[in-house]
């Protein structure tokens, strides 16, 4: 009896993970972007990611670059297109007061002067 369970189950998974698979490259329309430059943060200076994960602020884990303009900031996202990207990655935020603002870091502390969280 418990085999029969453990193969009607493992027919069954095999089903919906074919079926997930055939979804996937069938009917699904083709979400790849090929040769299109993405500007990551809108654009803005280089972050040292080792940096950023010690200290969870993006502001403190700027590095130098010849890019003088802060992430997601519609000063990075000109230059961004200027520079020739297709895409632009901005980080959204819904506020408590549901505004949508753009900003990287979940509290405020750390790139400005208010404190807490912004959303």
């Amino acid at each position: 009896m418990f085999i029969k369970i453990v193969k009607t189950f493992l027919i069954a998974l095999s089903c919906i993970i074919t079926l997930g698979v055939v979804n996937a490259y069938m009917f699904v329309p083709d979400l790849q972007r090929h040769g299109e430059i993405v500007a990551y943060r809108g654009g803005g200076s280089a972050v040292n990611y080792e940096k950023l994960k010690k200290t969870d602020c993006t502001a403190l884990s700027i590095e130098a670059s010849n890019t003088n303009s802060v992430e997601n900031t519609l000063e990075a996202v000109a230059s961004s297109v200027a520079a020739g990207a297709n895409v632009i990655h901005l980080n959204v935020h819904r506020t408590r007061d549901d505004q949508l603002v753009v900003f990287h870091d979940w509290t405020l502390d750390c790139a400005t002067n208010g404190s807490g969280f912004g959303t």
